[in-house]
């Protein structure tokens, strides 16, 4: 790095990365661009560009954390380029469509292309931690996906190796050393690799902690055999105090079956011989509860697929509780009929997957999910946001390197931190005073844009920036672990905090762009089908060289529910030259000139104002 503040900002002005003292990226995304600049000059008709620029940060004192992004305001739609006359003859109509056709044939329709409704997410570009980012990197050299995104599969695996046991509790809030992270990308892309890579070490791990278990196999039978029978001595002792206790006319007959139960769920855990694992698949709440008693209290999944993801999606209630309180210190404690009591303490529940867009749209459908703030528990990474040319050289050296440093370092924390013991130690990393203000003032800012933005904000969005302070502290938590080997002998820095604050604003950004898929998904399948009912007018031997926005409001079934939706896609079209408004007779509804190539002038029917 040639500067000493490893932090940057965007200048949309000068479209380079210059140095600054603020430590937040300022991005400019515009989601419409107008692809053919011959379209709008003098001689040509005028379009609409639909203005959806996000100004993501506004003007703070260089020595304050931004705020975030505000919602994009549309700009006026300013109508075509004809005098403000008042035309009430169908003759004057038709000379101004004419007119209108004329120059909009000069040009070409512009081709829709949805990728650009969705905002292009610039890179974090400058190693904001130079030391990660630089390894990031060099794993991007091997595998072909985008340095930030090999940086979060780092950081989320690094809370994995740890199997959650470290922690932050600093002025009144606790956070703990773990993440999910999650890849929104369309089936077909080539991530298996990726994955791959991040998994192995965790998978050699629990191969060998299998092999030791079968070496010890028959003497665990026994132990297995022997629990068996204290089992049936606790239940004979349980039902003979019941008994006693009916005779006796005890009224807490309950609390004392519940505390028998309690016992001999507590001793089959520590008796029962369970095979050691690493990574949980796919399950009731019930069996991954259990799973994680026997298991420490820890279990990851790592997965191109995202199984374990679409399960949690359909969670409610307690079994949707398993999940959201993983994040947490809260515990989680499950009665089921032929288990009895299901108690965790402080369990972790870490993902790292790949998903399809529909799964996340299904996590915003559940609204026990939304409403208890579980979009603060997942950091969302769209892979479509970033573009990136990089190649796969599985043989490239500095890759090759990067990745045995890598397995190195999630094995040794595996070694440090792996255990079945349910009642494990948990590691308390300390965090510098001037760090914990930084973080203060960074919750600050995220309430008040919470507060100033609570009729346009999405409710997903909500949580996710209130809890975002939260999110910048376990990211520096994480980059500390990767860091050091003793972590807990060093204070999180002011500079590892600032860094977690960077990426948190940067990931809002796809948190933000991940909330708006489903209106952009809809506004794609509007425009499409508005296209198809312009382009079919013609051939359905529609009259008229032009058509008003109330015949397509009530002919086209995509834009039926109002007048202004209907307008709205129509001036959309117009900013592709599909169609041209012009001044309406007082009264009468919008009127828009087709172009020449949707209904050819050669072919135009007699009876035009029938």
């Amino acid at each position: 790095m040639s500067s000493g503040n490893p932090f940057t900002k965007f200048n949309p002005q000068q479209n380079k990365i210059a140095a600054s003292s603020n430590p937040f990226v300022k991005y400019n995304t515009q989601l419409t661009q107008q692809s053919n600049s011959q379209l709008i000059n003098q001689n040509s008709p005028q379009v609409t560009q639909i203005d959806t620029n996000h100004q993501l940060y506004q003007n703070m004192p260089q020595s304050a954390p931004s705020s975030l992004p505000r919602q994009p305001q549309s700009i006026p739609y300013q109508l075509g380029y004809y005098p403000n006359q008042n035309y009430t003859a169908d003759s004057d109509i038709q000379q101004k469509v004419n007119i209108a056709r004329t120059r909009m044939g000069v040009y070409p329709i512009l081709p829709f292309q949805p990728k650009q409704l969705l905002s292009e997410i610039q890179y974090i570009n400058n190693p904001v931690f130079a030391s990660i980012y630089d390894f990031a990197s060099a794993l991007s050299m091997g595998n072909g996906f985008p340095p930030e995104a090999n940086m979060l599969a780092v950081i989320t695996t690094s809370g994995q190796a740890s199997q959650g046991r470290y922690f932050t509790e600093e002025s009144g809030w606790y956070e703990k050393g773990v993440l999910n992270t999650v890849f929104l990308d369309e089936s077909g892309t080539k991530k298996s690799f990726f994955f791959e890579l991040f998994e192995s070490p965790f998978r050699i791990f629990e191969d060998k902690k299998k092999e030791e278990y079968a070496r010890i196999a028959p003497e665990l039978l026994h132990r297995k055999k022997i629990a068996a029978i204290v089992e049936k001595k606790l239940h004979a002792e349980a039902a003979h105090a019941t008994y006693k206790a009916i005779q006796a006319n005890d009224e807490d007959i309950e609390t004392g079956i519940q505390k028998y139960i309690k016992i001999i769920n507590n001793y089959n855990c520590k008796s029962e011989a369970a095979v050691p694992r690493i990574f949980i698949g796919t399950g009731t709440a019930a069996k991954i509860a259990k799973e994680l008693m026997l298991q420490g209290e820890n279990l990851i999944s790592i997965s191109a697929e995202g199984g374990l993801l679409k399960q949690i999606c359909k969670w409610k209630d307690k079994d949707l509780d398993l999940f959201l309180t993983s994040f947490t210190k809260e515990k989680w404690l499950h009665e089921t009929d032929k288990g009895g009591i299901l108690e965790l303490k402080n369990h972790s529940l870490s993902i790292l997957a790949n998903t399809q867009p529909k799964i996340i749209e299904d996590f915003f459908k559940n609204d026990d999910f939304i409403e208890r703030g579980g979009m603060s528990r997942l950091l969302i990474y769209n892979t479509d946001a970033v573009e990136y040319t990089g190649k796969i050289d599985w043989n490239d050296e500095k890759f090759l390197s990067a990745k045995s440093i890598y397995e190195k370092k999630i094995l040794s924390l595996l070694n440090q931190h792996y255990t079945q013991n349910q009642n494990r130690e948990l590691f308390k990393i300390p965090v510098e005073p001037d760090a914990i203000g930084e973080l203060k003032y960074f919750e600050l800012e995220n309430r008040n844009f919470v507060i100033n933005n609570q009729t346009n904000l999405p409710i997903q969005l909500r949580s996710f920036s209130l809890k975002l302070h939260g999110t910048a502290l376990r990211i520096a938590m994480l980059l500390h672990i990767w860091q050091h080997d003793s972590p807990c002998n060093y204070p999180i820095s002011l500079e590892a905090v600032r860094c977690g604050i960077h990426i948190a604003c940067w990931l809002y950004n796809h948190a933000d762009r991940a909330t708006h898929r489903q209106e952009i998904e809809a506004h794609k399948d509007r425009t499409e089908k508005l296209i198809h009912f312009l382009r079919s007018l013609y051939i359905n031997r529609y009259p008229k060289t032009y058509i008003t926005a109330r015949e397509v409001q009530q002919k086209c079934r995509a834009v039926k529910e109002s007048s202004s939706i209907t307008l709205k896609y129509l001036r959309f079209l117009a900013s592709l030259n599909y169609c041209q408004e012009i001044y309406t007779p007082k009264g009468h509804s919008c009127i828009f000139a087709l172009h020449p190539s949707i209904y050819p002038d050669s072919n135009q029917s007699s009876n035009l104002f029938s």
